[in-house]
């Protein structure tokens, strides 16, 4: 498993979890309960497993939408317990995408995470103290007034430095053997949107296509014939956030996201859950009063 040595970016968080870690070290205590909010693809997950390695927990991670009721989160809760006392390691709970569940379902970790009990039918459970790790792209869905102050640490991470997404291209190049020289390299990783997941998944499209032209050797010619290919725009955009911000572009008032989902053919939670996120990081939308594009949206579109 990676350690935080290994993760490329994230500088301020990787300084906030060495002090935490130093910290549990030394007084024995968990892990602080901690929220991380970011747009998809920064590597929260990533994180969350360096810093569990690095404490030598018990690391269990689960998808808040695979928990349907408040007994599958007890159960959790009760089983990666038991799992955790009998590797005799202090259990590290990795909740991804937490906003998915419902505030009713959020009020469930209200007494585990303080009073390290757990409501059963029977009365009430002890379990051991543990750590919770709650990672979600939209902080506005959970309920500020109790769950994310239970949290002791909330980091949000912001979209990554083109310097270290060069860095993360430079290294999946080498990896497969692609050459690139340092002004193609910063051509991919500007149309990467500071996010390393796409990152990888651009630099993956750019081996492909040098490859079938049997070559390993990417030129600035190559780049911007994969991003037509692809429909990726100047700054990294992909052909469904431009729909998105086309279908705006073609409205006169506000849109509610039911419209735009069917417009284009999509559920509303992956709307609100990977498409939207991104374009509030650029500044592209607002969506207090139904979704409308911002000037700095227009500008993007070419609108005056």
């Amino acid at each position: 498993m990676n350690s935080l040595n290994d993760l490329i970016g994230l500088t301020n968080e990787k300084r906030k979890a060495r002090i935490a870690i130093s910290a549990c070290k030394v007084t024995g205590e968990t892990f602080p309960h901690t929220l991380i909010t970011s747009i998809g693809g920064l590597g929260k997950t990533t994180l969350c497993r360096a810093i569990a390695n690095e404490l030598g927990s018990f690391f269990v991670e689960r998808e808040a939408f695979s928990l349907r009721n408040p007994e599958q989160i007890s159960d959790l809760l009760i089983t990666s317990n038991r799992d955790a006392n009998a590797a005799k390691k202090k259990l590290f709970l990795f909740l991804d995408e937490v906003h998915r569940l419902t505030l009713k379902m959020q009020e469930v970790f209200y007494y585990p995470m303080k009073e390290w009990k757990i409501c059963t039918r029977s009365g009430y459970r002890s379990i051991n103290h543990f750590t919770l790790v709650a990672a979600t792209t939209r902080k506005d869905m959970l309920d500020d007034a109790s769950f994310v102050q239970r949290f002791e640490n909330q980091w949000e991470i912001k979209r990554y430095s083109v310097t270290d997404i060069c860095s993360i291209i430079r290294k999946l190049f080498i990896k497969e053997n692609i050459s690139a020289d340092e002004y193609v390299i910063r051509l991919v990783a500007e149309r990467c949107l500071g996010v390393p997941r796409q990152a990888s998944n651009l630099a993956i499209k750019m081996r492909n296509y040098v490859l079938s032209q049997n070559r390993r050797n990417l030129t600035a010619d190559d780049v911007n014939n994969v991003c037509n290919i692809e429909h990726i725009d100047k700054i990294g955009l992909s052909e469904i956030h431009q729909r998105y911000l086309y279908e705006l572009r073609n409205s006169s008032v506000p849109k509610g996201i039911k419209s735009i989902a069917g417009k284009l053919s999509l559920h509303e939670d992956t709307v609100v859950g990977t498409i939207e996120p991104i374009l509030l990081s650029l500044g592209f939308i607002d969506i207090c009063k139904g979704r409308i594009l911002t000037e700095a949206g227009k500008k993007h579109l070419g609108i005056t």
